[in-house]
């Protein structure tokens, strides 16, 4: 019996991904182009030329539990292409943010593992999604927390606005 294992950040962008596109279908079937399957993840988008490119700046972001509550701050400074991009604490080291795809408006990265903003001590690696959403930067993220017990996993969501 072969054993396959899908990274679950390419099951997420992928839902995230048909979730984002517009209008309703008459037949209820998603566009085609808003169809992705994990290790298919192409930068061509008919929506939007380069996703990364509308997304490049400086935005000033904020960490928010599934119920909405703050819980960090960071700033993430996003490139027209898949280099550059980071996760800027206050106080710490820039920490680099590996683009794994874009599709349409969306880009998903991953980070680390770093040192958990949100706890302190503990090496943490996270998965995000996001997209531009009028003038806001908004995304969701899964944590993955490295204990010396079983793993934990913390989900949220992240939102901000272009710095500059």
């Amino acid at each position: 019996m072969t054993c396959h294992r899908t990274h679950p950040i390419l099951l997420t962008f992928g839902v995230l991904a048909s979730s984002c596109s517009s209008g309703d279908r008459a037949s209820g079937a998603p566009a085609a182009d808003t169809l992705i399957s994990p290790g298919t993840v192409h930068a061509a988008s008919t929506t939007v030329p380069n996703p990364l490119a509308a997304m490049a700046g400086i935005w000033d972001m904020r960490v928010l539990s599934r119920k909405g509550d703050s819980l960090a701050a960071y700033t993430l400074v996003a490139t027209t292409d898949s280099s550059g991009w980071s996760m800027n604490f206050r106080g710490r080291e820039p920490i680099p943010l590996h683009v794994i795809g874009s599709r349409g408006d969306s880009v998903m990265a991953e980070v680390g593992p770093y040192v958990s903003e949100l706890r302190p001590g503990i090496s943490v690696t996270t998965n995000f999604v996001g997209r531009i959403h009028n003038d806001s930067f908004i995304g969701s993220w899964v944590a993955h927390y490295r204990s010396k017990s079983a793993d934990s996993v913390l989900r949220g969501r992240t939102e901000g606005v272009k710095a500059r």
